[in-house]
């Protein structure tokens, strides 16, 4: 009487290999093209980083440095809103505040 492979040994020997195919053919595709991101929203993002950054920094300045950080800010924020409207001068501020509250 012949005997019957076990399955779960040739399973666990085909499986690595099938596993490295798996990975071959996927690294093996040329990526797809990434759509060039919109420069408002580069824009937009950034202005919110800044005040997020500044914000922080807010949070590091020692109290005598404090006055004149809070000052400069207000100053920047005043020159955005003259230049790129009210709107994306919010956007720092927004940031301003979430990273003061870190």
């Amino acid at each position: 009487m012949k005997s019957i492979p076990d399955r779960r040994a040739t399973s666990c020997v085909l499986a690595p290999g099938l596993l490295i195919g798996a990975v071959y053919a996927q690294t093996a595709q040329a990526p797809a093209a990434a759509p060039a991101p919109d420069p408002e929203v580069q824009l937009e993002d950034g202005l919110k980083s800044f005040g997020y950054l500044a914000g922080l920094a807010l949070g590091c300045a020692g109290k005598e440095s404090k006055p004149a950080l809070e000052r400069d800010a207000l100053n920047i924020n005043a020159e955005l809103t003259r230049l790129l409207g009210a709107d994306r001068a919010f956007l720092v501020s927004e940031g301003f505040g979430y990273g003061t509250s870190i």
